[in-house]
């Protein structure tokens, strides 16, 4: 573990001996190493969510844009999803 996550043995020893906490880099590594993100190494329900890179394409595109945008989206979504449910096949 330590050679995957660049992150010397006796830090990580002293992490789980002393009790000591780690820093958001040494947490970051350690992910980085098992190939899981920050938000998995706390998710404690161990649910995970794995989206498509259509609905992270998605996701980031959405971020860039305001509230008000983003509350507009949210409308077009919700009513084109409620147009087809109602629609015939």
């Amino acid at each position: 573990m330590a050679m995957e996550s660049n992150i010397s043995p006796g830090t990580i020893l002293n992490w789980y001996k002393r009790n000591s906490i780690p820093t958001v880099t040494g947490i970051q590594s350690l992910c980085n190493a098992f190939g899981i993100t920050i938000s998995e190494f706390f998710n404690e329900d161990q649910d995970k969510i794995y989206l498509s890179d259509l609905q992270k394409e998605l996701l980031a595109e959405f971020d860039l844009l305001d509230k008000r945008e983003k509350e507009d989206i949210i409308r077009l979504i919700k009513t084109r999803n409620e147009i087809r449910k109602n629609s015939p096949l």
